[in-house]
């Protein structure tokens, strides 16, 4: 009986997965910097992009739109607005590339873009932040798989002025996959409530066993059906 319920826990529990994707990177780029321009159009949202790669080395690839411009694609933000986004093969038609490049084991130069868009729908202008991928990363991905890129905009805000307006985004990109972290503190992205199940499931067999052993215990198991169900009902 043991045996079974530990089986049966570990089989139901989703947090024993060794194949869990885990931070394996990330950049910050903080609201300290950004961009002034000149101008009274106003602004509707922020683009943000990444490429990888540089002219020297057989051109670069971008995760969204014509590498030879990134600021002019990415993912939409409405100004005023923040978020968390994922991005993979299905929603960005650069991924492959990107993410090729960030784990074949070459030093290459990345960037990170932010750009700001017109009420009107045209791109108005842009800034790229990066270096390095040991630089930035701490290490190279070399043989790490890319499941997802996740970017997190923590802040997106324009300040108009009588010569125009400052935009100073605040975002970081993360890299989420299967491999050897080089991030200080590597973070899984285990399913919630899975140490809780654990715990119970275990609770449940050191009773058991106290259960067994005790002289109050009828052969028939009246006691140990009322002290597991009120673990039932304290679990719920």
């Amino acid at each position: 009986m043991r045996r079974f319920l530990l089986l049966a826990l570990l089989a139901a529990s989703p947090c024993v997965s060794l194949a869990d994707p885990i931070l394996l990177s990330a950049y910050n780029e903080p609201s300290n910097t950004g961009m002034i321009a000149s101008g009274t159009e106003t602004i509707a949202a922020s683009l943000f992009n990444v490429t990888v790669g540089a002219s020297a080395t057989g051109g670069p690839s971008s995760l969204f739109g014509d590498p030879s411009s990134p600021f002019t694609n990415g993912i939409e933000v409405p100004i005023g607005s923040t978020g968390t986004f994922e991005i993979n093969g299905a929603n960005a038609p650069g991924f492959a590339a990107v993410t090729g490049r960030l784990t074949d084991g070459s030093d290459e130069y990345v960037e990170f873009w932010s750009s700001t868009v017109q009420s009107g729908g045209l791109s108005d202008a842009g800034f790229g932040a990066g270096g390095y991928e040991s630089a930035l990363f701490g290490g190279l991905l070399t043989g790490d798989t890319t499941d997802f890129l996740r970017l997190v905009v923590s802040s997106n805000n324009v300040t108009y002025s009588s010569t125009g307006y400052t935009f100073e985004p605040s975002f970081r990109w993360e890299i989420w996959g299967t491999g050897s972290s080089v991030t200080p503190d590597p973070v899984s992205a285990p399913e919630p409530d899975c140490t809780m199940l654990l715990w119970f499931g275990f609770t449940g067999l050191g009773l058991m066993r106290m259960l067994r052993s005790s002289p109050h215990a009828t052969k028939k198991g009246r006691g140990r059906k009322s002290l597991l169900g009120g673990l039932r009902r304290h679990a719920e």
